[in-house]
């Protein structure tokens, strides 16, 4: 039978190294617990652990202990943030309850052989606490040593608060019966495991398996199981989940969140991380968003009625082409703009996608002389004219004037943790990627992905002015008739 105990690899107490020696995938059952959430757009942060919050999370869990690792659906209380700056989640564990219990399978190192427990709890309240808030300042002081409990700490911030009581399940992260029992609820997600944990196989259902594991044909497992780098797996092998088999050799931590999440480009580190005070930040750049929307849709719309009889003149109808889009929170919507192509573009694109006509090298789709686009369709893109029904979009919200580039699902799928940062905020008619990148052949994607980040993580007044002065710079020379500039 196989232990869940791993060997000592001399890195006691090191980082990423569990205080008893163990890990799993390279990481510590809390390091693991974190990424996931992360991953999902949510920062944890312990109290006392001095460490900043990580960049690029929308909302913060703060939690005063350092080995909790918790499940629970926060998705319904986040819109409950617009109202109060904290809430106090009381996690009512789902599996203690009165008269309750739970069975855990057993192996004896003696002999080999396995018995089923059935172990009681009593009746239990709120197991551990947990606030949630999207004030990043907030979760920066709650990183500071702090001895206070969550409701009395918040007190003393002069922080609002609500609490809210809810089913959960909580683990002690430091030990491996913890880590699989969370690991159990989270493997549900296949997009979330692939996402936040680099290196890592299902090999069935909730069972997943770093790649150095090479499993028998002979073998079953019946999960959820979760095998470690280096496991060997015996012949005629039966493994009967819940059970995490920890790392039997060195396997590098996973770092699919943090080396997407922090800067990447040296000459952007004179901006600073993120708006100071983000919640007037949000506030006064929607409102510049609806004011600015509303000026140059009434400014500009006599030039929009010749735009659109220009293109019936050539191609009839429809004069506005909607594509699906995702934006905050990955919620769809038609992102407009003027028809510059034939009607029937879309079919064309799958055929010279099969002819291997592509000049990008990502999921985009780009060609230096695209056929389908209309003689028309060429001056108003040389001029911007086809994307000023976006500010249609921004006037209902669906967009800002400066964020991340609006791409489908479908381009989203390519980088998960990429897409869970740049969805947490509104997608943008100009942003950093639109005027800092080089259209460089086999690195547009790249940078994309980058720039992206790296607005999400430096978004501020500061920056978002920068960019409106740089989108300017690069568009005024096409309306004048001239050479695009660089930079």
């Amino acid at each position: 039978m196989i232990s869940g105990r791993a060997e000592q690899h001399g890195q006691q107490g090191g980082e990423g190294v569990a205080s008893n020696g163990w890990t799993l995938w390279g990481d510590t059952g809390v390091g693991l617990h974190d990424r996931a959430w992360l991953t999902r757009g949510y920062g944890v942060v312990r109290s006392g652990s001095g460490n900043q919050p990580p960049v690029g999370a929308r909302h913060y869990l703060l939690t005063s202990s350092s080995r909790a690792v918790f499940e629970l659906h926060v998705g319904k209380l986040t819109g409950a943030l617009k109202k109060t700056p904290a809430l106090v989640l009381h996690l009512q564990d789902r599996d203690v309850v009165a008269g309750g219990y739970r069975e855990q399978v057993v192996r004896s190192e003696s002999n080999g052989g396995v018995e089923v427990r059935r172990l009681y709890h009593p009746a239990s309240g709120a197991v551990t606490r947990v606030v949630l808030t999207a004030d990043r300042s907030l979760a920066i002081r709650w990183s500071q040593p702090s001895q206070a409990p969550a409701e009395q700490w918040l007190q003393q911030q002069g922080v609002r608060s609500e609490a809210v009581s809810m089913p959960a399940s909580v683990h002690d992260g430091e030990t491996e019966e913890g880590v699989s029992a969370w690991l159990a609820e989270v493997a549900t997600d296949d997009r979330l495991m692939r996402a936040a944990f680099t290196g890592v196989d299902s090999l069935g259902q909730r069972i997943w398996a770093h790649r150095s594991v090479a499993l028998p044909t002979r073998s079953r497992l019946v999960g959820p199981v979760f095998l470690g780098a280096g496991v060997e797996i015996p012949e005629d092998a039966v493994i009967v989940g819940p059970l995490v088999v920890t790392d039997r050799e060195l396997a590098p931590t996973s770092d699919a969140v943090p080396s997407v999440l922090e800067p990447r480009d040296p000459k952007w580190n004179h901006w600073p991380v993120a708006s100071t005070h983000p919640v007037l930040y949000r506030w006064s750049k929607r409102l510049f968003d609806i004011v600015v929307s509303l000026a140059v849709l009434t400014l500009a719309s006599p030039l929009l009625a010749f735009v659109a009889l220009g293109i019936m003149i050539e191609d009839g109808r429809p004069v506005l082409f909607g594509h699906k889009r995702q934006t905050l929170f990955g919620r769809e919507f038609d992102c407009l703009k003027f028809r510059s192509m034939v009607r029937n573009a879309d079919a064309m694109q799958k055929t010279l996608r099969q002819q291997g006509a592509n000049d990008a090298d990502g999921p985009q789709f780009t060609l230096k002389n695209d056929p389908r686009i209309l003689r028309f369709g060429h001056f108003i893109r040389k001029t911007h004219l086809d994307e000023v029904p976006q500010f249609w979009n921004v006037l209902k919200g669906d967009m800002s004037i400066v964020g991340p580039r609006p791409s489908p699902d479908a381009e989203n799928q390519y980088c998960p943790v990429w897409r869970e940062t740049r969805l947490s905020v509104r997608a943008g008619i100009t942003g950093l990627w639109q005027v800092s990148s080089t259209r460089q052949a086999n690195v547009d994607f790249q940078e994309w992905i980058r720039y992206d980040i790296e607005y999400v993580q430096r978004r501020c007044w500061r920056l978002d002015v920068w960019i409106m002065f740089q989108t300017l710079r690069k568009c005024m020379p096409r309306w004048l008739g001239g050479r695009n500039r660089q930079g």
